[in-house]
């Protein structure tokens, strides 16, 4: 996980500085098939809340269900032990998709990160 967030943090331009990473809490979500969706929405709306959302999708025995980010004109299968980082902020609303053919799993959280000063 640390892995994949310090290159995400790279890549938003906060190379090598020391931060404090502080999550939110994790939920496990549970989508069924056919119905289990979430519409459309953004995960953070100021500075200091909810930067970073992170998806890991814990199986993958059904379709669809996809992570859609309309804005960005993207569409993410779940896959199992897949994670996906994305800022929380209003430039990414997103939604997830149901399932067809059997039930999603997958953790969510959402993390601040503040930098250490010396």
């Amino acid at each position: 996980f640390f892995e994949g967030l310090d290159r995400y943090l790279k890549f938003i331009g906060v190379p090598n500085v020391e931060a404090t990473i502080k999550p939110e809490g994790y939920q496990a979500l549970w989508y069924q098939a056919g119905s289990g969706k979430y519409e459309a929405h953004m995960d953070g709306w100021t500075k200091g809340e909810r930067q970073i959302s992170a998806i890991l999708y814990l199986n993958d025995e059904f379709s669809g269900g996809e992570l859609i980010l309309p804005r960005q004109r993207m569409s993410v299968s779940p896959k199992a032990g897949r994670m996906v980082l994305f800022p929380s902020n209003f430039c990414f609303p997103h939604e997830a998709r149901p399932p067809v053919g059997g039930d999603r799993y997958c953790i969510v959280n959402w993390f601040s990160v503040w930098p250490v000063k010396a």
